[in-house]
């Protein structure tokens, strides 16, 4: 079996699956556990966004249970957070899920081990929240008036800002009240109703508003985001921004956290202060993304009113100057637009409004948007498709007055969003992390106006090697991953592992070994599937856990050495990790282990003579795995020793008065004879035994002790006979020590059997 390499830059953990039922441990054993220190975070007032719970290693412990609850009170279980893997881990960290809510949480770890668990560790807190708020440019007066000729009452708004790590889009707020209005809030009547406050959500950076959208079906995003019906009344207005993750997992919400995202305005308000705004006004775009998750709100700016023509000309002009805004990225001539662009052209004389129409063929009868603005630029919200093979998208812009439109200026422009790179597996503990490169680090988009980062979430399919196309991709590990992994300053949501700038990944459980091909396709906020990397990426998957199983057949003699085979290669075998003990019991065995014959086979050799009868199984630590990192189980019922001890069995411990004697009659060629006195001991395991020994007139009686009870057997007859049945006795479950004591005259010992 060929198995991944393990990358060192990853952290190996146990990924704690969704739904992974609750260990089952022995009772409280406190003295042999310590109690977790060392917990971080721990404070009410610094804010994570993408928090990983961590604390110190406890020397003994095999995995941890984590609690996280709203209150301190742990012991109100409608209080306590539903987390993945019911919050076991195998490693001394567990990141929470993005689905939480914002707010403060106290947490409290405790050590487990396959003896018992350790006390609660002291609770700690952490704040759920994303302290973070992008930087605003763009229609500034002082910037503006000294870079663009004219008056700043005459150039258009343009809306830009930073990009943020996590953020996937972004909502823009434009008002005419300094204090944005909110519903819900006290200044009733002022809401986002496109009158007093308009919201936009796009995925770019920067964004020239337009007043309408003349095609059926608007553009998508925070209600139309029209400026058709805006009217600051010749004063100035008020915009601000803030970033949106559009967390979308299927493995996320399977994990039984319900609470949907919200914008939460403060981070740190408590849940029944939640704003609603971006709730109310988001709704539920096409792509069926089920909630949203808010930055804070960027500083205001202010911008001045601006003056349109005057729409005297009764001939419109055709305009001049038209630009795309459309900078290539790192693809070179595969492509001039990684995103849809924003379009500017300069002014004509005595009109009112320009025009603006995106098709994709050059007689515009398939038109994608027409767009009317009084600006002299607009930026299309919504993403359009990529295209391949030479198509492309026309742009025509047309100035009009208030009933014509003059002759239409056609640009032309084709649009390929880079796919993902670095696409990477890695076996861990439990399943195959793919990791890839997202758009953000691609092309690089962090300064403020920079084009879109275009991935909402990323599709990631898995295929059986053999389908190169990917035509039945397997539905069980299609997932629909959260694109917001690219952060410097924590971890992103995947458990137990730490992740650079850029890069995303995913942990997906395959159920069968085998080949596999994957592949990551971007989803944009318009849900068009964006291009998957042209290579197709392998992993090999060995999920299946190794077995030890004892392969030496039962009735063996109790000094016999016992074979043990790996069903393949494991690493961390020796006398302490791999222990053969008898069944029922917990001790280990004395003896030693070897190397056998292949690397797969060990030989245990027991230091002393093991129980007649016993049945000897293997018990294997978490320390033996196979080269993937799963652990060995223990495979198959174990060894059952000899069931028969004869008076030469290494199993009997004679006192001194012993002594051997042949006889053809006895059952084992031979006896063993006491005077008065005498003992003889065997430790064995069975239901029950049967007795033989010789009768003869010189014997007297003997004393057998087994069970806690003692009977007394004559061996006393007037002739010599070897090979009798002396007596049959039923026997306690687990091991038992069968003692013979000569009580008068002689007594004597044929052979012992057990059933």
């Amino acid at each position: 079996m060929t198995f991944l390499p393990r990358r060192i830059s990853l952290t190996l953990a146990a990924i704690a699956a969704i739904g992974t039922p609750l260990l089952t441990v022995a009772p409280a054993s406190a003295a042999s556990l310590g109690k977790p220190g060392g917990l971080a975070p721990n404070s009410s007032t610094a804010e994570y966004k993408d928090p990983v719970l961590s604390w110190n290693n406890v020397a003994g412990a095999s995995s941890y249970l984590v609690q996280v609850s709203r209150s301190n009170d742990f012991s109100d279980t409608t209080d306590l957070v539903p987390l993945p893997g019911n919050g076991v881990t195998t490693v001394a960290s567990l990141a929470l899920p993005q689905t939480l809510v914002h707010a403060n949480y106290w947490w409290r770890v405790q050590a487990i081990s396959p003896s018992g668990r350790s006390l609660w560790s002291s609770p700690a807190q952490v704040d759920r929240a994303w302290d973070d708020a992008p930087s605003l440019t763009g229609s500034d007066p002082t910037g503006d008036a000294t870079t663009t000729p004219g008056s700043i009452a005459t150039y258009p708004w343009r809306f830009a800002w930073s990009a943020l790590p996590d953020a996937s889009s972004y909502e823009l707020e434009v008002s005419t009240d300094p204090t944005f209005p909110q519903p819900g809030e006290t200044q009733s009547g002022k809401k986002p109703d496109g009158i007093v406050t308009v919201l936009c959500l796009t995925t770019a950076t920067s964004l020239t508003p337009y007043e309408n959208d003349q095609k059926d079906t608007p553009d998508i995003g925070v209600g139309p985001c029209n400026f058709s019906n805006f009217d600051p009344g010749h004063d100035p207005i008020f915009w601000r921004a803030r970033g949106i993750d559009d967390s979308r997992s299927a493995t996320l919400k399977a994990a039984n956290e319900q609470h949907d995202f919200a914008c939460f305005g403060v981070p740190t308000e408590e849940l029944s202060g939640q704003e609603t705004t971006t709730l109310e006004a988001l709704g539920e775009p096409p792509t069926k993304i089920p909630g949203h998750e808010c930055s804070r709100w960027s500083a205001a700016k202010s911008a001045p009113y601006f003056t349109t023509g005057t729409g005297s000309a009764a001939t419109p002009g055709s305009v001049s100057g038209v630009t795309l805004d459309c900078p290539a990225g790192s693809g070179g001539a595969d492509f001039a637009c990684v995103s849809t662009p924003e379009i500017s052209w300069d002014a004509v004389s005595g009109v009112n409004d320009y025009a603006v129409t995106i098709a994709d063929d050059p007689a515009f009868t398939n038109v994608e948007h027409t767009y009317v603005t009084p600006f002299l630029s607009l930026t299309p919200r919504d993403q359009l498709a990529n295209y391949t093979a030479g198509k492309g998208y026309y742009v025509a812009v047309q100035s009009c007055t208030m009933d014509l439109c003059g002759t239409a200026t056609v640009k032309t422009f084709t649009k390929q969003t880079p796919a993902v790179n670095g696409l990477s597996a890695s076996q861990v503990q439990g399943g195959v992390r793919l990791t890839w490169n997202d758009l953000n680090a691609r092309f690089g988009a962090t300064a403020a106006g920079d084009p879109a980062v275009e991935a909402v979430y990323y599709k990631v399919q898995v295929a059986r090697a053999s389908d190169t196309t990917f035509a039945s991709p397997l539905g069980a590990l299609t997932q629909l991953v959260d694109a917001s992994c690219d952060t410097t300053t924590t971890t992103c949501y995947a458990p137990q592992a730490q992740n650079g700038t850029g890069s995303d990944q995913v942990t997906i459980v395959p159920t069968r070994d085998g080949s596999y091909i994957w592949r990551v396709m971007p989803v944009d906020l318009s849900g068009n599937v964006l291009p998957a990397a042209a290579d197709t990426h392998a992993f090999t998957v060995d999920v299946t856990r190794p077995t030890l199983s004892i392969v030496t057949h039962s009735g063996i003699a109790i000094n016999h050495d016992i074979t043990i085979k790996a069903s393949e290669p494991v690493t961390g075998v020796n006398a302490n990790t791999v222990r053969v003990v008898l069944k029922g019991t917990k001790a280990p065995i004395a003896g030693s282990l070897r190397q056998g014959a292949t690397p797969t086979l060990w030989v245990f050799k027991p230091a002393k003579p093991l129980d007649t009868g016993g049945t000897y199984v293997l018990n294997v630590l978490p320390a033996v795995a196979d080269l993937s990192g799963n652990g060995a189980v223990v495979s198959g019922a174990g060894v059952r020793t000899t069931l028969l001890a004869t008076n030469r069995s290494k199993g009997w411990n004679y006192s001194s008065s012993w002594h051997r004697h042949s006889a053809s009659g006895a059952r084992s060629g031979s006896f063993e004879a006491s005077a008065a006195g005498g003992t003889a001991t065997i430790n064995v395991v069975g239901s029950e035994f049967d007795l033989y020994g010789c009768k003869a007139p010189n014997m007297g009686t003997i004393k057998v002790t087994a069970g806690g009870h003692t009977t007394t057997v004559s061996e006393h007859q007037s002739f010599t006979r070897c090979g009798v049945l002396i007596l049959h006795k039923p026997l306690p479950s687990g091991e038992q020590r069968v003692k013979v004591t000569v009580a008068h005259n002689q007594g004597s010992i044929d052979e012992l059997k057990v059933r």
